[in-house]
């Protein structure tokens, strides 16, 4: 038998095993739902074991009340034909033990099964569900008539695919990327140069590309999702480089007009940032002790359209407080060197054929 739940009261005190009988039940009755519903789904297979006995294998099967029939261990059941030789009918109905006593009361509850053999086959209205037929054969032996269900039991539903519209075919790519950059260190100085440029939008948050890495897509893209660990380092000469820090995240981006709608969950830096624009973000806020420049910069992974149409990962530096004179000083002032680096795993989804087009929309919908 497996666990089905536990039965509380007021004042019951749980212990390890309510909860641990309370898991079982869920991760076992989670596993076997995905066997769809009715009649035997694995298992039940009666076979004679000399002339007078057979046994049933274990097995697992729903009856018409949705209830889980399992039997674990294989049962032996003696055989005792009506007069006359009619043959019998092996049936399994659904039983519901209890245990645990605590302060009087049962408090788990179990899924298991009883076996019978009957002289008539159950009716429409049994709950019972028919395994074998038996019969005594002409030579004596104990002859075994698989029936494996009840003509009254609806057959299990098919398993759903979605019908392809005309020329189009459901299509997934997934790998593994990993990047880093820059290969000399200098990620500050970079970022230095991009706030010195004159041409810069002075609403814009300056972003340096540390590093690349292009993935082609042989279909068209509906949806990319990703997960990143993403590692900031820096280095000083001598002693005092403060600790390297590392962030994991959850991404997803979509089509949206000509660019990737982008969004991530990032754990594992100063608090759990919900990020819109990028599938990972590591805040360097923890280094502002180290240097007051890292109090404003951000290490990011961004997905990207390449020139050749292929996704292009890239992991980005930003300043966070726009451009100006005293984040300039800052970073030329300082002596740290900084390094960016991503382990991504990414899978994407999407179709080929002809799109359901939308005018001014180049996003596919499956």
């Amino acid at each position: 038998m497996k666990p089905r739940q536990i039965a509380v009261f007021d004042g019951l005190r749980i212990t390890t095993e309510h909860l641990d009988h309370l898991q079982a039940a869920f991760l076992t009755g989670l596993d076997d739902l995905r066997e769809a519903t009715g009649a035997v789904r694995r298992g039940f297979e009666v076979r004679a074991d000399g002339a007078d006995q057979v046994v049933v294998e274990p097995g697992l099967a729903f009856d018409l009340d949705g209830n889980r029939v399992v039997c674990e261990e294989p049962r032996t059941l003696g055989v005792v034909f009506p007069e006359g030789g009619a043959p019998l009918w092996v049936t399994v109905t659904y039983d519901q033990p209890q245990s645990g006593e605590t302060e009087g009361r049962n408090t788990l509850v179990w899924d298991d099964c009883e076996f019978d053999l009957r002289p008539v086959a159950p009716g429409p209205a049994d709950r019972a569900i028919v395994l074998a037929r038996l019969e005594r054969g002409t030579d004596g032996a104990l002859v075994v008539h698989p029936q494996l269900g009840s003509p009254q039991a609806a057959q299990p539903p098919p398993v759903f695919a979605p019908a392809e519209p005309a020329g189009e075919r459901l299509c997934a790519a997934q790998g593994v990327l990993r990047i880093g950059g820059p290969p000399d260190g200098n990620g500050l100085v970079l970022l230095a140069a991009a706030l010195a440029d004159p041409s810069a939008d002075p609403s814009d948050e300056p972003c340096v590309t540390l590093a690349t890495a292009d993935v082609g897509i042989p279909f068209r893209l509906v949806s990319l999702s990703s997960q990143s660990v993403l590692t900031a380092t820096v280095t000083a000469d001598g002693d005092g480089s403060p600790p390297v820090l590392r962030a994991v995240a959850w991404g997803e981006a979509a089509p949206a007009g000509a660019l990737l709608a982008q969004h991530a969950l990032t754990t594992g830096g100063p608090a759990p940032v919900l990020t819109e624009g990028a599938v990972a973000e590591l805040p360097l806020s923890e280094w502002a002790g180290t240097a007051p420049i890292f109090a404003r910069l951000r290490a990011r992974v961004e997905v990207r359209r390449a020139d050749s149409g292929d996704l292009r990962f890239a992991v980005t530096v930003d300043w966070t407080a726009g451009p100006g004179e005293e984040p300039l000083h800052l970073l030329e002032s300082t002596s740290y060197r900084l390094h960016l680096g991503a382990e991504i795993a990414w899978k994407a989804l999407g179709c080929t054929g002809r799109p359901h087009h939308h005018e001014g929309d180049e996003s596919w919908q499956l």
